[in-house]
Formats: C-alpha cells, structure tokens, sequence
C-alpha cells in the first residue's frame, strides 16, 4: 500500500477504529419499570367481573409484559391481535380472577394501546458489537433508527 504522507499510516487506523467505535454504541430499548397510566386507568368495565386487586393484577400484566413480551417484540412494531402463550399472570398469589381469560385479553388490548407510546420504552445506550457478524445487516439497522431519530413526524 502506498501512503502519499507517512501521517497516513496513523490516520486511516484511527478513522476505521472511530467507524468501529460508532457503530458499536447503540440503543437498547426496554419497557420501563413505571406502569403506564393507560395500562390501568383505574376504570373498570363493566362487561367484566371486578377484581378485588386490580392494581395488583395489573401490575402482575406490566410485569409478564417486561419479562416475557418485550423481548418477543420490537418497540415500533404492532402486537398481535391475540395475546402469546408468555403473556399470563398465575392466579395463585393473586385470586382466581388473575387466571380469567377476559381480564388477560384486556390486559392485552391495554398493552397494545400502550406498545407505540415513547412514554412506555426506556432507551439505554451499550455496546454491541453483534452487527460484526452480519455488518450489512448491523448498518443497515444503524441507518435506520438515524433516520427515525432525526425524522419529521409524519414525513
């Protein structure tokens, strides 16, 4: 390889190591520990039967929606109309009304109103270096959330 300066030897190392560096320092989203306020308005409905602990409940909802349904889906992705097998809360500690069908489906409507909503997902910045295995793939994402980044809402 021939250099034009000798400086430029030193030069192309660090700029490739900057590259490196800046694709390797990504965000990382996760729901945030807080509820909501949509996820449990406080309201109930009146096709449904009341449960003593509601906001017990519904916090044992956000809490599988954090350890299990998080990781399934994507922030900017739309749920599926019916909840996974992982979304469940077990009625044991909480009441025999924590297993019912109806109270889950609504818990899962409730996390799809929720899903999109910035208020809902926390951003933490880490290194990952798994774009090296498949960099096409790793820049392609890397432009990507650039451009949601600095995009006009509604363009």
């Amino acid at each position: 390889m021939f250099y034009r300066h000798h400086a430029e030897k030193f030069i192309y190392p660090i700029v490739v190591l900057i590259v490196f560096l800046v694709l390797s320092y990504r965000p990382k989203y996760h729901l945030s520990a807080k509820m909501p306020e949509a996820f449990f308005p406080g309201a109930r409905s009146v096709s449904l039967r009341p449960a003593e602990n509601d906001k017990r409940i519904a916090w044992a909802y956000w809490e599988s929606a954090q350890m299990d349904v998080q990781w399934k889906y994507h922030r900017n992705s739309s749920l599926p109309p019916d909840p996974p097998a992982e979304f469940r809360v077990e009625g044991k500690a909480l009441g025999p009304a924590t297993s019912d069908p109806e109270i889950r489906i609504l818990y899962w409507h409730r996390l799809q109103t929720v899903w999109n909503s910035p208020d809902t997902w926390i951003t933490d910045y880490q290194w990952d270096f798994g774009w090296v295995r498949d960099p096409v793939t790793g820049v392609e994402e890397w432009v990507q959330e650039l451009s949601r980044r600095f995009s006009i809402p509604g363009h």
